[in-house]
């Protein structure tokens, strides 16, 4: 299950510019601190990920950034 969701994660910080934490909690039915950990787990996975403060905030990732060929082999 962790990595269904870590994997759901990183596809919806590839489609949107800006994701928040309390979005991604409900969306997965796990609890924001949960959503942390993930995050966490992507960063130490190598994925360039930044966070965003203030109203708007919320969790991006670098515009550079692609999957590469072998991702999912």
């Amino acid at each position: 299950m962790k990595f269904e969701i870590m994997i759901g994660i990183l596809f919806e910080l590839l489609s949107k510019k800006c994701v928040k934490a309390k979005y991604l909690a409900e969306k997965y039915e796990v609890s924001v601190r949960s959503i942390y950990r993930y995050i966490n787990s992507l960063e130490l996975a190598g994925v360039p990920l930044y966070t965003v403060r203030g109203n708007r905030g919320g969790f991006s990732i670098v515009d550079t950034y692609r999957l590469g060929s072998t991702f999912l082999t």
